[in-house]
């Protein structure tokens, strides 16, 4: 009996012989192949996508580790920033900053630090279980001292090169977070909703006389209005004054927006002009609360001014929309040291300056503002508008766009150079490099990298009050020198740490630090050297960057890629890394977003546990997911996956351990392979050899160009060629050696298992836990490592070379082809042999190459006589007609040339095909790869027909004696084999065979005895009445014998 083990107790065995760290140190001495792994947050537990990420940062360093490079694999967490603090103010029922000081920052974030790692043990779980080898002792921590202070260095390197200053920019903002965010994690989560549509009347006075004179000014954020300083319009667009005859007043908008507004017969018009006539106009303030301190309240002109919403008059409020900034820049109503007015709290709430509102959330504010514009008459036009609209993708609020003093790298400084380095890396797919990347980098502005939070790393920049002197601190050590503290006194970086710690400027200044946190993706951007603690606990940095390899999903094109990129060219202008895979999402089944609520998909360990890990990871990569694309979860699948791969992976060890088995009985000798370049090899085994060589070259192949997409149909081939091909031919083999057949065995046997071998060491990356079970079974017939994932894999297995590969596909679809006319159209057994076949194929060279295997052929499709020919025109009658498909392209022609075509006859369609040339109709030219060639078996005489692709099968029907006497002694082996098993007898038992005849009609039973004897390589012997040992009758129509067994 073959015992494999179990994927949970192989788990076990890598454990007892600690595995991993036997691979690590057996390839120490390798070259390194550099990894990072993209830290995940631990506050939730693992889903699929991080499944069909961890697949692939296995797959590719266990690949890498067996072909002569050394591959560390350290697992990271990212532990600090907006989820986790989310997760402590959920529990804490903390809800506003001042909340947050008032519990204490030291409190707050030794509450962070206590569940920043709250589903480790589920994670590790869940990553072995997958099967994926990676450090989890020596894990490293974005909130490990030395993490922080490596990201302290970084920002010290690029203060150096002077690319980080201070700024006030209009940033996306989360009143839930209280925090800016980047333009990056503001596209991440957009939703549908319904925002007021507001249309109001501001009064002007634009001629004499004129004293009831409007300029309509559109909105959907009311709340703005409250801070509003200004109206902007195009200086080229046309505007036009107009009288309303309903409301007997005077309008200014847009000529192109009248007729939102305004019915054709409802208007006088009576005046137009250019937006730069309506330049400096005063109008009186909506709101007063900024009135006295700036010069504001006129009409504004810039060309980011359009007509294809609302009115084409805009109204500014400067803290909240970069053009409104920048307008208001331009024309002086603000500057760097007058910033623009601010009416709202952290939280977004009004702050007590606005006494009319004090207090109220913007959104529940736009309400109430409404309502006193409707009271104070300046209401032209209310209702609703749903549209897309951004929103926190952490405490899923409403962003708003606001005006934030922020620290920033000058990206928009050095994005050429980052664009360049990105065209020296290697995408899979490539497209997401090129197109979705690529754009995201020529696009990129100023990266705001802090963040108004508490648990990060913080920024080391101290300063004085009004920014004018700066220090910008790079380590640990050098803070403590310039604080006068005491060499290794500081032990943690939180800002509960070092937040009191002041030092003193040049001129004697106290400095202070500033109270951000680096954002977090500032952080993972710098793991390549955090992870090292570079360039302080590590001090070369070739070793450890840039990285070989890294994968992640397509989030990360904003996310972790751009910020590895961003700060690897600011510090060396080189790539952070060569090659990256980029997963695509794994949906539910009915394409819905994975949901725990909805529970419409089932748990990963649940399907672990189900099907295998090994199934799981070859369902991933055999799907679109590995390149990109989004994968809708089907269960079924990897149910198919488990039974079509890896249970018949499973039974072809059984069959080679069943064979040697039999051969170590058969011989009494103990199997030991042979070295199959020194000894005779027959076709079958060669064939195996050169496809399974090919097999292995192909791997290697898409495993250079980081490629898994095909992975899975090439292992998909390779098994079903086994089980179906190899296994069934060599079975046939089998049967006919005989007892003087120990080389042929044993040389059979020898390729069988060296193949195998092979093909196991090549596929312990992807399917980890059957490939150690076979290997485990392997290593008892050739002494080895401990474990398959420590053995360096092969190039190439076989240096001969011949055609059997495409022969041998050949046969197997010959032997499917008769199987079919077999069973549903002769009704006939698998026993009975077939009086002929006729094999036609217009390749001359395929029927060469089956004629080479004619002594198999015969065995394999149990066949008396087989005929080849290449004349395929006497067996069919061909029709040409264009393509379906090409029906748009040819559109009315397509009639008219099918016509044509089915007029022709097979002379002239086999000239027009042998010629390999377009043909003409009507002038137009046909090129032959537009034409569906049709073929029509003619009727053949006492023959079945059968056409499939270029094969056409001839199947003679007629039944002989000698064919009878065939299919009797086959029945009559399988009766023999039934009978032992019934008699619990094995392989290895010896037994005597003894018969009586009691009937014998057709007196054909010394034939049939004769062919068995030989077949099984036994000799019968008749009854004796005494002897009493288990019988068995043997019935069919001509004959009825009873057996005896008599076990020796």
């Amino acid at each position: 009996m073959t015992n494999l083990l179990k994927e949970n107790e192989v788990i076990q065995f890598w454990k007892k012989i600690n595995a991993f760290q036997l691979s690590l140190e057996s390839t120490k001495n390798y070259p390194k192949f550099i990894f990072y792994d993209g830290p995940p947050f631990a506050t939730g537990l693992p889903h699929y996508g991080h499944i069909v990420a961890s697949t692939l940062k296995d797959i590719i360093p266990r690949y890498k580790s067996q072909n002569g490079y050394y591959v560390e694999r350290v697992f990271g967490w990212d532990t600090h920033g907006l989820p986790i603090e989310y997760e402590i103010e959920k529990l804490l029922g903390i809800k506003t900053k001042q909340e947050v000081l008032d519990y204490g920052i030291e409190n707050y974030n030794e509450e962070c630090r206590k569940i920043v790692l709250k589903f480790r043990s589920e994670w590790r779980e869940t990553i072995e279980r997958l099967g994926r080898w990676v450090d989890f002792d020596n894990d490293y921590k974005t909130m490990d001292t030395s993490f922080m202070e490596s990201v302290w260095w970084v920002l010290s390197e690029l203060y150096k090169k002077n690319l980080v200053y201070r700024g006030v920019k209009v940033m996306p903002y989360s009143n839930g977070c209280t925090t800016t965010l980047s333009h990056s994690e503001a596209t991440s989560n957009y939703k549908n909703v319904s925002d007021p549509s507001l249309t109001i009347k501001i009064k002007v006075n634009l001629e004499d006389g004129i004293t009831n004179s409007y300029l309509l000014v559109w909105t959907t954020t009311p709340w703005t209005l409250v801070s509003n300083l200004g109206l902007c319009v195009n200086p080229e667009l046309e505007y036009n004054l107009i009288l309303s005859k309903k409301e007997n007043e005077y309008y200014v908008l847009a000529k192109e927006c009248i007729p939102k507004y305004f019915k054709v017969d409802s208007y006088q018009l009576i005046k137009s002009f250019l937006g730069k006539e309506l330049l400096g106009i005063k109008y009186q303030p909506i709101y007063p609360y900024f009135e006295k301190e700036y010069d504001a309240f006129r009409v504004l002109n810039d060309t980011y001014v359009k007509s294809n919403s609302g009115t084409g008059i805009v109204h500014i409020s400067p803290a909240f929309g970069d053009d409104d900034y920048r307008v208001c820049f331009e024309n002086k109503i603000i500057s760097k040291e007058k910033i623009p007015p601010c009416p709202l709290d952290a939280n977004g709430h009004f702050i007590d300056k606005i006494e009319q509102f004090e207090g109220i959330y913007i959104k529940d504010a736009d309400k109430l503002i409404v309502k006193d514009l409707k009271e104070r008459k300046i209401v032209f036009k209310y209702n609703s508008e749903n549209h897309e609209y951004p929103f926190c993708w952490r405490s899923n609020t409403p962003l708003i766009y606001k005006s934030v003093p922020s620290w920033f790298i000058k990206v928009e400084e050095f994005k050429d150079k980052i664009v360049d380095n990105n065209l020296q890396t290697s995408w899979t797919p490539k497209q997401i490099r090129d197109n979705k990347f690529g754009s995201w980098l020529k696009n990129s502005i100023d990266w705001n990298f802090s963040r108004s939070r508490y648990w990060g790393t913080p920024i080391p920049i101290w300063t004085n009050e009004d920014y004018t002197e700066i220090v910008c601190i790079g380590s640990i050590q050098e803070l403590e020198t310039l604080a006068d503290l005491p060499i290794g006194s500081i032990k943690d970086l939180h800002r509960h740490h070092i937040d009191h710690i002041t030092i003193k400027s040049k001129s004697g200044q106290i400095l202070k630090r500033i109270p951000e946190v680096f954002d977090c993706w500032f952080e993972s951007g710098s793991m390549p050297y955090g992870q090292k603690g570079y360039p302080f606990n590590h001090k070369t940095v070739d070793d450890i960057f840039p990285a070989d390899f890294i994968a992640e999903g397509t989030d990360q094109t904003r996310g972790w890629f751009y910020s590895l990129m961003v700060l690897s060219t600011a510090l060396f202008d080189k790539p952070a890394f060569k090659n990256v895979i980029v997963n695509g999402l794994v949906l539910a089944s009915d394409g819905e977003k994975m949901s725990k609520s909805k529970k419409n998909y089932p748990p990963v360990n649940n399907v672990f546990e189900k099907y295998g890990a090994d199934a799981v990871r070859l369902y991933l990569i055999g799907s679109p997911v590995v390149r990109a694309g989004n994968l809708k979860f089907n269960e079924s699948d990897i149910r198919t996956i488990n039974k079509n791969i890896v249970l018949k992976f499973h039974d072809i060890i059984k069959y080679l351990m069943l064979m040697i088995s039999i051969y170590e009985d058969k011989f009494e000798i103990k199997f030991k392979p042979k070295n199959v370049f020194e000894m005779d090899i027959e076709p079958l085994d060669l064939w195996f050899l050169e496809y399974t060589n090919q097999f292995i070259k192909e791997i290697h192949h898409d495993m250079d160009n980081y490629d898994l997409y095909n992975i899975g149909n090439i292992i998909d081939k390779l098994i079903d060629n086994l089980s179906r091909g190899y296994i069934n031919l060599d079975k046939i083999r089998r049967n006919l050696y005989d007892s003087g057949s120990k080389e042929k065995e044993e040389n059979s046997l020898s390729v069988f298992f060296y193949c195998l071998y092979h093909i196991t060491v090549t596929l312990a990356p992807f399917i980890p836990f059957i490939t150690e079970s076979i290997y485990q079974l392997l290593k008892k017939y050739k002494l080895g490592l401990e474990s398959v994932h420590l053995i360096q894999m092969e190039n190439e297995i076989w240096k001969g070379k011949s055609n059997l590969i495409s022969c041998m596909e050949s046969l197997i679809k010959i032997n499917d082809i008769t199987r079919v006319v077999r069973t549903k159209i002769m009704k006939r057994g698998f026993r009975m042999p077939i009086y002929k076949i006729i094999v036609i194929n217009k390749n001359e060279n395929k029927l060469l190459e089956l004629q080479n295997l004619d002594g198999l052929i015969y065995d394999v499709l149990n066949v008396l006589d087989i005929e080849y020919d290449n004349n395929e025109e006497k067996y069919v009658e061909y029709s040409l007609k264009i393509k379906s498909e090409l029906g748009k392209h040819y559109k009315r022609d397509m009639k008219i040339l099918n016509k044509y075509l089915g007029s022709l006859n097979s002379n002239e369609i086999n000239s027009i095909l042998e010629s390999h040339f377009p043909i003409n109709i009507n002038k137009m030219e046909i090129p032959l790869d537009h034409l569906e060639i049709n073929k029509k078996l003619l009727d053949n005489e006492n023959y079945i027909s059968y056409i499939e692709d270029d094969f056409i099968i001839l199947m003679d029907d007629r039944i002989t004696e000698e064919m009878k006497n065939i299919q009797d002694t086959k029945l009559l082996i399988r009766f023999l084999q039934d009978f032992r098993k019934e008699c619990n007898l094995v392989h290895t038992d010896k037994i005597n065979i003894y018969y009586e005849v009691l009937e014998n009609k057709e007196n054909n039973l010394e034939k049939i005895l004769s062919n068995t004897e030989k077949n099984l390589g036994i000799s019968f012997k008749k009854l004796n009445q005494e002897n009493k040992f288990k019988e068995k009758k043997y019935e069919t129509d001509n004959l009825k014998i009873i057996f005896q067994y008599e076990l020796l």
